[in-house]
């Protein structure tokens, strides 16, 4: 656990980046994104949470975007929109 966690700081405390946290529902993954998050903004950082459904509310300073599971793409095309079409070097 202390290694996943120094993990999780240090792609926390890059400039640019994603995180992805993926879980079966009931198992905890709402509570550790927003943990994530706290962290994150205290560090200053932006935040944009994909849910499907949303579950949890966000802290102040983050971004909630919502997605159905049910219609393909739906995933990509919340994530592109919260990229704004940057690529990965954050250029478009």
């Amino acid at each position: 656990p202390d290694e996943a966690l120094e993990l999780i700081r240090s792609a926390l405390s890059r400039p640019v980046g994603l995180v992805i946290v993926s879980s079966p529902a009931h198992s905890g993954g709402s509570s550790t994104v927003y943990a994530l998050a706290l962290e994150l903004l205290a560090r200053g950082g932006e935040l944009t949470i994909l849910e499907s459904p949303r579950t949890i509310a966000v802290p102040d300073g983050s971004r909630q975007e919502e997605y159905d599971q049910a219609i393909p793409g739906s995933l990509a095309r919340a994530m592109e929109s919260v990229a704004g079409g940057q690529g990965p070097d954050g250029r478009p």
